[in-house]
């Protein structure tokens, strides 16, 4: 006879990640949304949990030598899907009642922004967290084509 497998579904989970670069008293947070299969929302909840930690992974040294940790903080959110997961499903949605035309045009983002490369996106000045031995495997693999 088969084993009838447990009835699971789909959650969004937000992981609030935060990273800290040795010799910088700032910060970094990454909100990290997640899709996550589970049985229960409790079962959402460990299993959200569990992909933190694991994504928090090992401290390293950025490219110039500074200790970077990350740690899993915890959830932002987490909630069910309430559809297949196919083209167009709603995964997550926010509610805001009464807000002003300029707060609702700071909500848009304009096209050049959505299509900029993530790199480019990213905030000057801030703490170097990026892995030191990729930096320079990188650039190794670089220098190799010269």
């Amino acid at each position: 006879m088969a084993r009838r497998l447990p009835k699971t579904k789909w959650f969004v989970a937000d992981l609030v990640m935060e990273i800290k670069v040795e010799g910088d008293a700032r910060n970094v947070v990454h909100i990290n949304t997640v899709l996550v299969r589970a049985r229960s929302l409790e079962h959402a909840y460990q299993r959200s949990l569990k992909l933190g930690t694991s994504q928090a992974g090992k401290p390293y040294l950025n490219p110039v030598g500074r200790k970077v940790s990350t740690r899993c903080v915890g959830l932002g959110f987490l909630g069910d899907v309430s559809g297949p997961l196919e083209h167009g499903v709603e995964l997550v949605y926010a509610e805001h009642v009464g807000v002003r035309r300029a707060k609702l045009a700071r909500m848009v983002r304009t096209k050049k922004d959505l299509l900029m490369p993530p790199e480019k996106r990213k905030q000057q000045n801030t703490p170097d967290y990026a892995n030191g031995k990729i930096a320079r495997d990188y650039e190794n693999y670089l220098k190799s084509f010269t």
